[in-house]
């Protein structure tokens, strides 16, 4: 069955996948209101059957991603190459924390997971410079935890991944070369001989504790923090203005944003690979705009406790895109 994906109430209630938001420095994060967020299972599909890589499918009575060997394939070409540009640089230069080799056995020898996540964000965040790319629920959350339960609490914690989009909608890189997340068409990362293109972020988590001082009663107060201003992408997706947001018109419109319908900020494949424990994580990533239409449809669906299938075809049908197969349009 499809299951919802929990959060992690340590780091401030964060889902345990890859979610978007905007890194701000400490009190300055915004994160996107996640409507919906499933794990799915991961299916491997023979070529002959599944020409452009990647599909959500209904099997057995729930939502599947269908992979095929092919675009696994391509995410190991990418994972080899980002690692090789890494070790290419002299050692007392590396910015990222790396594993020095990487195992005989590909990418078979990572342990996989695969998500639907849906959100939506303020047209504000949709029009800023760029959203960011946020892993720590599912990269460091049960680390935090396990320590926390042996009696060893972390202050901090900090980790780099190699992460990408593929076959992305609305969504693009920043011109950050360093910070951005680099992109793949549908075509390369489905090719026999293709690579789906990665790149290194930190992430890491930081414990900040405080003392409030009320007219002499001292108040403890502690959170985590989550950085850093890495993954980066940006909208470019059409973006519809809801009703409330007609002061914002005239600072989108110079921004060049076509004001219109589909109301989404953006769709793609989302590629997070953990070299340290030997994870990589798949998420189908629809990022809608609040108070849109679109993000309406996906309320009802779920207020009605429709399947997974259902509201993705409500949600194909509000945004215009057949999210079936998104990530092979």
């Amino acid at each position: 069955m499809n299951s919802t994906i929990g959060a992690c109430e340590m780091l401030g209630g964060i889902r345990r996948t890859a979610v978007i938001g905007r890194y701000g420095g400490g009190d300055g994060m915004a994160m996107a209101r996640v409507l919906l967020a499933h794990s799915l299972p991961l299916v491997s599909a023979p070529m002959h059957d599944l020409d452009r890589g990647v599909r959500l499918r209904e099997r057995d009575g729930e939502l599947a991603i269908e992979v095929s060997a092919s675009f696994q394939s391509s995410v190991w070409h990418g994972v080899t190459a980002a690692h090789a540009a890494w070790k290419s640089v002299q050692p007392d230069r590396r910015v990222a924390s790396l594993p020095e080799d990487l195992p005989a056995a590909g990418l078979e020898d990572f342990q996989p997971s695969a998500s639907l996540v849906v959100s939506s964000i303020d047209l504000d965040l949709a029009c800023g410079d760029h959203l960011n790319l946020f892993t720590h629920g599912w990269l460091l959350a049960e680390e935090l935890e396990k320590a926390e339960a042996c009696g060893e609490p972390r202050q901090g914690i900090s980790r780099d991944v190699l992460a990408g989009f593929v076959g992305s909608d609305g969504l693009a890189p920043t011109r950050d070369a360093i910070a951005s997340l680099p992109f793949t068409s549908n075509d390369r990362a489905a090719s026999p001989d293709g690579i789906v293109e990665l790149r290194t972020g930190d992430q890491h988590a930081h414990l900040v504790v405080e003392e409030l001082d009320i007219d002499g009663f001292i108040v403890p107060l502690s959170d985590w923090h989550l950085g850093s201003d890495m993954l980066q992408v940006r909208s470019t997706a059409p973006l519809a203005i809801p009703q409330r947001h007609n002061q914002l018109i005239d600072r989108c419109a110079t921004r060049q944003l076509r004001l219109c319908s589909p109301n989404r900020a953006g769709s793609g494949l989302v590629v997070v690979v953990d070299l340290h424990t030997r994870r990589w994580l798949l998420e189908v990533c629809v990022v809608l705009v609040r108070d849109s239409a679109a993000e309406r449809a996906v309320e009802v669906c779920l207020e009605r406790q429709q399947p997974l299938a259902a509201l993705l075809a409500e949600l194909s049908a509000a945004t215009g895109r057949e999210l079936g197969c998104f990530a092979m349009a």
